[in-house]
C-alpha cells in the first residue's frame, strides 16, 4: 500500500469540496436520456486512498509501494486476526496477534510476547492455547523487556487470552488456564482464578501430619476442610473423630485428628479422612 506518487501528485492534501447535489454511485452515463457519466473526482480518490492507508499507519506498519497485503496484515494485527503454531520457544511479533497454538510435546517451550507498543500505541491480542499432552514439559509465557506482565506457564489443556494497552501492560481479558486432575486425589482450575483441591489420606500421628497439595497455590490457600472417611464404622461406638487444621499455607497444611475415647481426645493414627482445600 503506498500513496500516490505519479506525475502531478501533491505533497499537500488538498481540501475538500463542497458536497455535490447528488450523494450515490458511480455511473457509466447514458448518451440516449442525456445521463452524463460520473466524473472522476480528486476528493473521492483521497478519501479512499487516506481511509486505507490510515488502517495501516493504525497498526505500526511503514506504507510500502511493493506490498500489497498491507491492508490485510494491518487488520489481523488490529484485529487478532492470525494463526499461529509454535512448537519450539518463540519471539512472538504484532503480526502474530490472535490465535496461538502450543504444542510442547517434544519439549519445553518459552513464549515471549511482543513489545506492547509494537503496534503504534493499539492494543494487540494474543489467544494462547497449548495443545499437547505432554505434562512432563513446560510452556512459559513471558513479556519483552519491562512490559507489564508476571510470566506464568500452561499445562496441557490450559489456555489464556491476554490484551495490551498499547503502552506498557498486558491484561488477561478472557478465559485463563483452568486446568485439572480429576484423580482421587486432584483439583481444578476455575476462570475467576479460584483453585479446588481435594484429596483422601489415613492420619501419621494425628497429631500435625502435613498434608500436601497435588498443586501449590499461585497466592494463597484460603480454607480446607476435613470429614471421615468411614464415618459409620468409625462413628458406631459413639467415639467419633474430630478433625483440625493448622499452618495452613500455599503448598500443604497440618492435620489434627482426635477421637474420643470416653473421657478425652487423644489424637490417633491410621484414621482415614477426606479433605477439600480451596484458593487461588
Amino acid at each position: 500500500m503506498h500513496r500516490i506518487d505519479s506525475s502531478g501528485a501533491v505533497a499537500v492534501l488538498p481540501a475538500a469540496a463542497a458536497v455535490g447535489s447528488t450523494v450515490g454511485y458511480w455511473s457509466n452515463g447514458n448518451p440516449v436520456s442525456g445521463q452524463p457519466a460520473t466524473q472522476l473526482d480528486q476528493d473521492w480518490f483521497n478519501s479512499v486512498q487516506e481511509e486505507l492507508v490510515g488502517i495501516v499507519l493504525d497498526a505500526g506498519l511503514t506504507p510500502d509501494k511493493t506490498n500489497r497485503a498491507q491492508v490485510m496484515q494491518a487488520l489481523r494485527r488490529l484485529y487478532a486476526g492470525n494463526v499461529k503454531l509454535v512448537s519450539a520457544s518463540t519471539v512472538l511479533t504484532a503480526d502474530d496477534a490472535g490465535l496461538v497454538r502450543v504444542d510442547a510435546s517434544a519439549g519445553n517451550v518459552v513464549l515471549t510476547l511482543p513489545a506492547v507498543n509494537a503496534a503504534n500505541g493499539r492494543p494487540l491480542q494474543f489467544r494462547i492455547a497449548r495443545v499437547d499432552g505432554a505434562a512432563g514439559n513446560t510452556v512459559t509465557v513471558q513479556p519483552a523487556g519491562a512490559d507489564n506482565l508476571t510470566s506464568f506457564t500452561l499445562a496441557p489443556g490450559e489456555r489464556v487470552t491476554l490484551s495490551s494497552d498499547g503502552m506498557a501492560t498486558w491484561y488477561q481479558t478472557g478465559a485463563g488456564p483452568f486446568s485439572r486432575s480429576l484423580g482421587a486425589t486432584g483439583w481444578q482450575k476455575l476462570p475467576s482464578g479460584l483453585i479446588v483441591q481435594w484429596g483422601t489420606g489415613a492420619s501419621v500421628t494425628g497429631a500435625g501430619d502435613v498434608v500436601t497439595f497435588p498443586l501449590a497455590f499461585p497466592t494463597a490457600a484460603r480454607a480446607v476442610v476435613i470429614t471421615e472417611e468411614h464415618a459409620i464404622d468409625e462413628w458406631s461406638a459413639g467415639k467419633p473423630t474430630l478433625y483440625g487444621s493448622s499452618n495452613l499455607s500455599k503448598t500443604n497444611f497440618l492435620l489434627s485428628a482426635n477421637k474420643w475415647n470416653g473421657s478425652s481426645w487423644p489424637a490417633v493414627p491410621l484414621i482415614a479422612y477426606y479433605w477439600i482445600a480451596v484458593g487461588h
